[in-house]
């Protein structure tokens, strides 16, 4: 038998590329469902969120919000995808305020 790899799965593969900025830009976009309220919360631009959450999404591998020009719609990875980050940032006391 052989040892198991550090990351060999694609989720500990997928892991090891997300950032903690993502997490919790993550985690506020879909509290508010608005990138620009989202973006005001972490002080940052609407296109740097928009960046994160696609750094996010091709960390991950799958769309986590379906984006219109009038609404967020969180996809059903991205609400499977809510409890892992969610517990990560509260494991390492990141979780943010509004969420």
């Amino acid at each position: 038998m052989t040892p198991a790899r550090p990351g060999g799965d694609r989720l500990s593969s997928a892991m090891g590329a997300v950032r903690l900025e993502d997490l919790r830009s993550f985690v506020v976009l879909i509290e508010t469902l608005s990138y620009r309220e989202a973006a005001g919360l972490l002080f940052v631009t609407p296109g740097c969120l928009s960046r994160r959450i696609s750094h996010l999404e091709t960390a991950v591998g799958a769309q986590l919000v379906r984006t219109t020009t009038r609404s967020v719609a969180v996809t059903p990875a991205g609400a499977a995808f809510e409890g892992v980050a969610r517990d990560v940032l509260a494991r390492l006391g990141e979780l943010p305020a509004c969420a």
